[in-house]
């Protein structure tokens, strides 16, 4: 925890530093729904990313967090994170380190009796994405976590763009503890800028779980972006803040 104190201190004053000369700067936040067929449960987030970029090519530093909520028979869980990422960009692709800190958190209300507790994790990883052409964007990314639980972690995946307003994208992610056991999920999705004059884009996702008897994770995505990228979806994605860090997706 304290490594990561201190490397998150040194992303914000390099993002303080660097807002001042930079040339460029977007936002993002986002609300969410998913479905999972285990248990039939129900789950609400929201996140949020501000990017500072000093050129491109050039240096871009990136501050994240978010939360996901599920209440399930009496028991309230949240995972959260907040995570900070610098990288280097230009035509060809990015390419950076992230360090993130998560939190699992659960409440559980019984018969007037309440009761909570709480796992955190540190992850440290690293990331980059290639731009393979101008509708293509291949992907990969990995990392190590500790702190209440331990394992590292890997992923790769890919995104399409049809057009300038619509992105198809695939993805892997796995997960290994190291005390215990591992969790891999292939995924998809499907955005969409619907109404070119708004900056808002709607998301369709799509993941299966292999592990834990198997189910399926789908969930849709509202997102509205804060740049001057304007209607251009592959811009937003490879100008504005990245939606493809080294920090550990924690299974649902």
């Amino acid at each position: 925890m304290k490594h990561t104190r201190v490397v998150a201190a040194l992303l914000v004053a390099s993002a303080c530093m660097a807002s001042a000369n930079a040339t460029e700067a977007s936002e993002q936040i986002s609300a969410g729904y998913d479905h999972l067929s285990a248990g039939n449960l129900n789950g609400f987030s929201g996140r949020g990313d501000l990017l500072v970029s000093l050129s491109n090519p050039g240096l871009n530093i990136q501050l994240s967090g978010g939360d996901e909520h599920f209440d399930i028979s009496g028991t309230s869980v949240d995972i959260a994170d907040i995570s900070g990422s610098v990288f280097w960009r230009d035509r060809m692709g990015t390419f950076g380190a992230t360090v993130a800190y998560h939190r699992l958190s659960a409440a559980v209300n019984f018969q007037g009796m309440h009761t909570n507790g709480a796992a955190t994790a540190e992850s440290y990883g690293a990331f980059g994405e290639y731009y393979f052409n101008k509708s293509l964007t291949l992907r990969v990314k990995g990392g190590a976590f500790s702190g209440d639980f331990e394992g590292y972690y890997g992923g790769g995946g890919l995104a399409v763009y049809p057009s300038h307003n619509m992105a198809i994208s695939a993805n892997y992610d796995y997960v290994s503890l190291k005390h215990g056991g591992h969790s891999s999920r292939p995924g998809a999705s499907f955005e969409i800028l619907p109404y070119e004059p708004w900056p808002a884009t709607v998301t369709v996702n799509y993941a299966r779980e292999m592990e834990a008897g198997g189910y399926n994770v789908i969930g849709v995505v509202l997102k509205w972006h804060f740049g001057a990228y304007e209607n251009d979806l592959r811009a937003w994605d490879r100008a504005g803040p990245t939606q493809w860090t080294g920090a550990l997706k924690v299974p649902l």
